[in-house]
């Protein structure tokens, strides 16, 4: 039988048991620690989240202005965070490295850290933000924050190599246009320096070409990698505008190249003329903000010298040479060294060639004396090696209309003449030519005459050379040389010939011979050296020498690119 107490107990616990008068009050002072918390780690958070961006607000302004100071660009970042008032923990980290726009990169890998050309900067800031109600949950008064940002500038430059053409003779230059586009090209020096004078936009000419090879949704790397002919590059200059003082008879020197030549047949990979450098990813015909001028004749010489399969134009220029009997050559045009082209446009690090060439003259005077009536035969070598220009910085300045300067490093060919017959390697660029004496005149009975004479443009180094933005905007060329420039390198050459004379007559003296050949032979050197000077030019190379020019520079400023 239960006891008294223990039913009153019992009875007490049931009635608590059903008793639910004090629920809310429990569970109101539970919702309001859960609130408590919450509104701690909102709180906390909400701090947290202005301190950050406030924090990244000055590690994008730290990234810009070290971009724009890409030579010191920690002491840029640090001037910056420290004005702003960000103590950071521990050292920034400021890199430097190459940002390429290539919207088929993953973003991620457009950074590339230490790459160069050097376009870019990453920072990262590390710092403390405060704890108010969470520093029992922290286990201490702040927590890290970490912000990064990085910035790129643009410094872009297009340059070339090749020749000054200040003045081209219409004959010679006909022969070789002619002979390297096949055809009978008839301009007049006039019609030449029209063309020299004449400009185009390179990306308004990419565009055209891009339409006349009927290539739509395509990139500038696709049209790079596309064979197009002589005649679609002559039809682009047209359509995209040829612009300058004598536009019109540039216009029509063009039209008249494409009417009496090959230039139709001609086929060539339009990337020989152009390289686009970071703007090959662009569909041809966006707008890449580029304003790069080109000369109209430079895009001739350079698509004729690609477009000649051969690689070897004979000229004959007959008796027409004041002082000879006959003057002829040959002309072999090396291809330029592999993914170089004519014209770069790009980072600092972009380089340019000339073509390696080779041109061999046969010069024939007259007798007289003794050697009345015998042709004196002057074979003349002259090989001349691949010039360089490589980009090597961008200086935007406050305003770059006025303070853009651009700096080329420019490396002349070196040259090798003789007065000799090569036996060997004359037409292979890869080997250096074997030359022997050349026998100059062999009168039976009576004598035989050889000659020798070797002439080398040696020690030929990089040289700076600076552009200013005055000067871009006026096409202005820079002639770099570690030598006295040749003007008259046959003249020259001529002057140190050693000759070999066997007399075969009894009654003929060694000394009389020598001296007549010497006498007979003073007309070539100035009749011969203007032609060569002027196939150099159009050619777009030089003996000890190197043309240079910037086209167009581009400076946009630093921009985010996280």
């Amino acid at each position: 039988m239960p006891t008294p107490s223990r039913n009153c107990f019992t009875a007490l616990a049931l009635r608590f048991q059903r008793d639910a008068s004090g629920n809310v009050a429990v569970l109101g002072a539970c919702f309001a620690l859960v609130a408590a918390a919450l509104t701690a780690i909102v709180t906390d958070w909400g701090s947290m989240y202005l301190e950050r961006r406030d924090q990244q607000g000055v590690t994008d302004l730290a990234a810009l202005i070290a971009a724009r100071n890409l030579a010191t660009p920690d002491v840029a970042a640090n001037s910056v965070v420290t004005a702003n008032g960000i103590a950071p923990t521990a050292p920034l980290s400021v890199t430097v490295g190459h940002y390429t726009p290539d919207k088929a990169q993953a973003a991620a890998d457009r950074f590339v850290p230490n790459g160069t050309p050097v376009n870019a900067v990453r920072v990262e800031v590390p710092a403390d933000t405060p704890l108010f109600f969470g520093k029992w949950m922290a286990g201490g008064e702040t927590v890290p924050i970490v912000t990064v940002a990085t910035a790129a500038i643009t410094q872009q430059a297009a340059h070339s190599i090749g020749s000054r053409l200040a003045s081209l003779d219409g004959g010679v230059a006909n022969s070789l246009l002619g002979g390297m586009l096949g055809g009978n090209v008839s301009l007049s020096a006039m019609d030449y320096d029209a063309l020299v004078d004449s400009h185009v936009g390179l990306f308004e000419f990419a565009d055209a070409l891009a339409t006349e090879v009927d290539m739509t949704g395509g990139t500038y790397s696709e049209l790079a990698d596309t064979d197009v002919t002589v005649g679609d590059l002559l039809n682009a200059m047209a359509a995209a505008g040829v612009v300058g003082e004598s536009s019109y008879a540039a216009e029509a020197a063009l039209s008249h190249i494409g009417q009496h030549s090959q230039a139709d047949t001609l086929t060539i990979p339009a990337g020989k003329l152009f390289q686009l450098g970071p703007y090959a990813s662009l569909a041809a015909g966006d707008e890449a903000g580029f304003d790069a001028g080109v000369r109209a004749m430079d895009i001739v010489n350079a698509a004729a010298q690609v477009a000649n399969e051969d690689h070897q134009v004979a000229l004959s220029f007959g008796s027409s040479i004041p002082g000879l009997l006959d003057l002829s050559a040959t002309v072999l045009v090396g291809e330029r060294p592999q993914g170089s082209s004519w014209i770069a446009v790009g980072d600092p690090g972009s380089t340019v060639h000339t073509a390696q060439t080779r041109i061999r003259f046969d010069a024939t005077v007259g007798g007289s004396g003794i050697l009345a009536g015998q042709q004196i035969n002057v074979p003349i070598l002259v090989d001349i090696a691949s010039g360089e220009s490589t980009l090597q910085s961008i200086a935007c300045g406050d305003d770059p209309a006025t303070d853009a300067l651009v700096g080329l490093s420019a490396r002349p060919s070196v040259a090798d003449l003789w007065i000799g017959e090569p036996i060997a390697g004359w037409t292979n660029f890869d080997v250096t030519p074997t030359v022997v004496p050349a026998t100059l005149v062999n009168v039976p009975l009576l004598a035989r005459v050889n000659a020798s004479a070797h002439t080398a443009v040696t020690n030929v180094n990089d040289t700076p050379v600076d552009f200013t933005a005055e000067q871009i905007a006026a096409h202005h060329i820079e002639t770099v040389s570690t030598t006295t420039p040749v003007t008259t390198a046959v003249a020259s050459l001529l002057g140190n010939t050693s000759l070999d004379v066997q007399a075969l007559g009894l009654s003929i003296g060694v000394g009389a011979v020598g001296s007549l050949v010497e006498s007979l032979l003073a007309p070539v050197g100035p009749a011969v050296d203007p032609i060569l000077m002027s196939l150099l030019d159009q050619l777009g190379v030089g003996i000890g020498e190197a043309d240079v020019w910037v086209n167009g520079v581009r400076c946009d400023g630093s921009v985010l690119v996280n």
